[in-house]
């Protein structure tokens, strides 16, 4: 019995491991046909990511070394940024099975993306940060404190010995993969003396995905201002604001 026990575990913990580590895989994206033209064509920008090599300095940047994005995108503005070019790489890593974050890093020049799950889950720390924002959150009895809640205890496995140590060593593997932070990232460069947002044709960064399983696209949650395309918003903020019908407004977009 100990042996079909630790042999099950074992299993599991080797199709976890497996399940949590894949490769990006394709990742379309609209990229121009050349600096001066400015025709959308396809490019893959998984195959960008992983080459140890850094973005080509301001004076040798061509379209030998760098996909140029947009022209439309001709300036480099937190609005704009927030607006198109995030929301544009939201929607690609969306449809690629997982979703990102970004910031933007003045020293680079660049906005970074990185996968969701490459911040570590603090679970004390995050209590902390929500007993700071408590007194300004709208709550329906603010003077009231939060109640704890007693969690349910799970009923101990009967095993014997040698199972109870095999048990342990999984759940210890197990609790180290839930904490385990994704290193998939890539960075979109803007360019101030061509007045360009670019990606290098070969980047350094990771392109492998770990600590997290691949999730098919529409099952993939993310936030509504990403998923929308932007005129639609337009749409449905003008109809709500002539008083139509929620219906029709649904009907219009």
């Amino acid at each position: 019995m100990a042996t079909t026990v630790v042999g099950t575990l074992e299993t599991l913990a080797d199709a976890r491991k497996q399940l949590d580590e894949w490769d990006c895989g394709r990742m379309d994206i609209l990229v121009a046909t050349s600096l001066t033209d400015g025709t959308l064509v396809t490019i893959n920008l998984s195959d960008t990511i992983g080459h140890r090599k850094r973005v080509p300095k301001s004076k040798k940047r061509d379209d030998s070394n760098c996909f140029w994005l947009d022209p439309e995108w001709a300036e480099n503005t937190e609005a704009l940024r927030a607006k198109e070019i995030i929301t544009f790489f939201v929607g690609a890593a969306s449809e690629a099975g997982f979703r990102i974050g970004s910031c933007w890093a003045h020293k680079y020049n660049a906005i970074v993306f990185q996968c969701i799950r490459g911040k570590r889950n603090n679970q004390h720390k995050n209590k902390a940060e929500t007993s700071k924002r408590r007194p300004k959150m709208k709550l329906k009895k603010p003077t009231v404190p939060p109640i704890e809640r007693n969690k349910k205890t799970q009923r101990p496995l009967k095993l014997n010995e040698e199972e109870l140590l095999s048990h342990l060593e999984f759940e210890e593997e197990a609790t180290t993969a839930d904490i385990e932070t994704c290193k998939h990232k890539f960075h979109v460069y803007w360019d101030n003396d061509l007045s360009h947002w670019f990606i290098p044709q070969k980047q350094s960064r990771c392109r492998r995905h770990n600590g997290h399983p691949h999730i098919e696209h529409p099952l993939l949650r993310i936030q509504p201002r990403h998923a929308v395309p932007a005129n639609e918003i337009d749409v449905s903020e003008t109809a709500l604001a002539s008083k139509i019908g929620v219906s029709q407004a649904a009907g219009l977009m």
